[in-house]
């Protein structure tokens, strides 16, 4: 049995094991993590966590993103080798780089569509109008007045190939990871398909709720509990999304509590990542 399986009956509960382990995002906590750690120079880890951030938005790769950060911002830098994981052509890939397992630049599911000559010109548009790849993230963190999901959407949805669910992820990566406030409405579980149908299919088990009513159950449920990595504010709705998609993949026997905090450590050591994975959290005994 891994683990999670005996709760597999009771969302609420799974869900909350999943966030108490870190596992509904540890990517999170290892960047918040790897920044905190700075010291004096948490200021160039900040701009190091914005590049990997804009990496990982593209190719969606903890991997990738982390050796894509590590290259400068000008010359043959962070922009020349993205727009060589764009191109994506033979002998191009981890492997010509000695730095990871396959021959070509890795597309996680969740990004299947950043590819072809859609993507090389959307690397160029984004060079053109972000010279320092960090300030792509900046805007962002800039962005006038009280900050909320609908604002970053707007804006990063304007960026070629960037549709809105990598629009929320970078709202919720913006909140967590930089702690930038960020204010989310409680309807993005339905937004979404994932977590609607995780909420459609928790509705029986937990009394015959609809999918709102999933989500308030939830969102009382983890009242009392703080989110991860920073603890700065109780689990809302961001979490909620991510539990409910979890939840849905686990019931459907893809997924079990500790398997993306397994599955990135290995990516992140196969790619020599070790200043991240250092930070990164454990997975669940």
């Amino acid at each position: 049995m891994k683990p999670g399986d005996n709760l597999l009956d009771d969302p609420v509960a799974w869900g909350r094991e999943l966030i108490r382990t870190h596992d509904h995002d540890p990517l999170y906590t290892g960047l918040w993590r790897y920044i905190q750690a700075g010291g004096q120079n948490q200021t160039e880890r900040r701009d190091w966590a914005r590049r990997y951030m804009l990496a990982y938005w593209c190719c969606y790769s903890v991997g990738a993103s982390a050796f894509l950060a590590s290259r400068p911002g000008e010359g043959t830098g962070f922009w020349d080798w993205l727009q060589v994981a764009a191109e994506n052509g033979d002998n191009t890939g981890p492997a010509a780089l000695k730095v990871g397992p396959d021959e070509r630049w890795p597309r996680a599911a969740e990004r299947r569509h950043w590819r072809g000559q859609k993507c090389v010109d959307s690397v160029k548009w984004l060079r053109e109008r972000f010279p320092r790849p960090e300030d792509a993230v900046l805007s962002l963190e800039n962005l006038p007045g009280r900050i909320n999901l609908r604002a970053v959407e707007l804006e990063v949805t304007s960026w070629p190939q960037f549709g809105p669910w990598i629009a929320f992820k970078a709202a919720d990566m913006l909140e967590r990871v930089m702690g930038v406030p960020v204010d989310f409405p409680t309807t993005i579980t339905s937004m979404y398909r994932d977590p609607r149908r995780g909420a459609e299919m928790a509705g029986p088990l937990l009394g015959g709720l609809s999918p709102q009513e999933v989500t308030a159950r939830l969102l009382e449920a983890y009242a009392d509990q703080d989110a991860p990595p920073a603890g700065d504010r109780r689990v809302n709705v961001q979490e909620v999304e991510t539990v409910l998609c979890k939840w849905k993949s686990a019931r459907n026997g893809h997924y079990w509590i500790g398997k993306d905090t397994t599955h990135h450590r290995e990516e992140l050591d196969r790619w020599g990542a070790l200043g991240l994975l250092e930070h990164y959290p454990t997975p669940a005994a």
